[in-house]
């Protein structure tokens, strides 16, 4: 779960808090390309493929030095 928290809101006039939530991204959702919340799904969507592929290459390397040390 990603939630995003905005404090001192309230200091920004009303046209500059929609421009920073409209930056920040998040809703509607799938967010707006270019928005913050934008980039955090890509980069949580590489995370996601590429974590288990360099968990299993870092798996067969250990298991590799186990047997060579064996």
């Amino acid at each position: 779960v990603l939630r995003k928290s905005w404090t001192d809101k309230g200091q920004l006039d009303l046209p500059r808090q929609k421009e920073v939530e409209k930056s920040l991204g998040g809703k509607p959702w799938p967010p707006e390309e270019g928005s913050l919340m934008a980039g955090m799904v890509k980069m949580l969507q590489v995370f996601a493929e590429e974590l288990p592929k360099r968990t299993a290459a870092a798996m067969k390397v250990q298991k590799e030095n186990r047997e060579e040390a064996a």
